[in-house]
């Protein structure tokens, strides 16, 4: 006797599937000890320079707006902390 086995099938997902971490607050103790600024028209800071932002610095990942030094959490693109490095 032959059984026939007749699962469904499923696709497989192809794309990957990104987790998103939750914002980076400002008044998180982390973020305070870096002087991170959402949106670099609110920095006060003499290391800032114009025209650094998250977006351009070499710790920023554009994948899921993460940040090296924030692991757990993402940050604004428009953003800026103290720790910035020229992206190359």
């Amino acid at each position: 006797m032959l059984l026939a086995c007749t699962a469904p099938t499923i696709p497989f997902i192809s794309s990957p599937v990104l987790a998103a971490f939750p914002v980076l607050k400002e008044r998180d103790s982390a973020a305070r000890a870096l002087h991170y600024k959402a949106d670099v028209r609110d920095v006060r800071h003499p290391k800032y320079q114009s025209g650094q932002n998250c977006a351009n610095c070499q710790l920023f990942n554009f994948i899921d707006n993460g940040c090296v030094l924030f692991s757990s959490n993402s940050v604004s693109p428009n953003g800026w902390c103290q720790a910035w490095v020229k992206k190359v």
